[in-house]
């Protein structure tokens, strides 16, 4: 009834290359650290100050392999998910942390290394060029007239 209030989106810098980990049984987990700025007055000095938060957030399965490759270190996203709360014991410590589950991952501004992941350079597409070739579309008569053969 009320899951929908652990549901948070949160917008920032990426702090780190995203890490792809696997689970035991092989699904595909994206870990991303978030950071977002926060500037407040203090009302004694009448001066602006930074504060820095870190969110950490987790993407689960296809949607994390999908991602991936959209994302760099630096780039600005906006992440929406589900809050998640862990504890475990470390040194007779216990600890916790809230961590993001992730559902949704929207890039807010270009990745830089996306050629450069994927092994091209200045927008050139896998075959060395950057224009599109009509003759590798032909249909089957090989006049360039491809209409005839979609279905519909």
């Amino acid at each position: 009834m009320f899951d929908d209030l652990r549901q948070v989106t949160i917008t920032g810098g990426l702090t780190q290359v995203p890490e792809m980990k696997r689970t035991n049984s092989g699904t595909a987990v994206l870990k991303l650290n978030v950071g977002c700025n926060q500037s407040r007055k203090n009302k004694q000095t009448n001066e602006y100050e930074n504060t820095s938060h870190y969110f950490e957030c987790s993407v689960w399965g296809n949607y994390a392999e999908m991602m991936e490759p959209k994302l760099s270190k630096g780039m600005k996203v906006m992440v929406t998910g589900d809050l998640e709360f862990q504890q475990w014991e470390q040194d007779g410590q216990k600890r916790s942390k809230i961590l993001i589950n992730a559902k949704q991952v929207k890039p807010l501004s270009k990745n830089e290394n996306q050629g450069q992941k994927l092994g091209y350079g200045n927008n050139q597409q896998p075959n060395g060029n950057n224009s599109y070739d009509a003759n590798k579309n032909q249909g089957s008569g090989g006049n360039g007239n491809f209409e005839d053969d979609i279905p519909f």
